[in-house]
């Protein structure tokens, strides 16, 4: 399994971003890719779920060996960020 360390892009990693929430999880591995968008087609429909967390923006999410999940945040108006939640599926 990937940890976060390894999905997140890198410009995000070498500068100033703020990932406050997300850097206790850059070594935690992804068990799960979800979709939070689109339409499932029939092999394929357990990979489409519904960000658990508040953000707006969150596409792509991952379920993480620590029982959290780690969104993806592509805030149009700004910069990226990487919300981290409780998760139960």
């Amino acid at each position: 399994m990937p940890l976060v360390r390894e999905v997140i892009p890198q410009r995000y990693l070498q500068s100033s971003y703020d990932l406050a929430r997300a850097e206790s999880v850059l070594d935690v591995g992804i068990k799960v890719l979800k979709m939070n968008n689109g339409s499932p087609c029939a092999g394929h429909a357990a990979i489409f779920e519904d960000w658990p967390g508040e953000e707006l923006f969150v596409r792509q999410w991952f379920v993480l060996e620590s029982g959290q999940a780690l969104g993806i945040n592509e805030t149009p108006d700004g910069d990226w960020t990487f919300p981290v939640v409780d998760y139960e599926p």
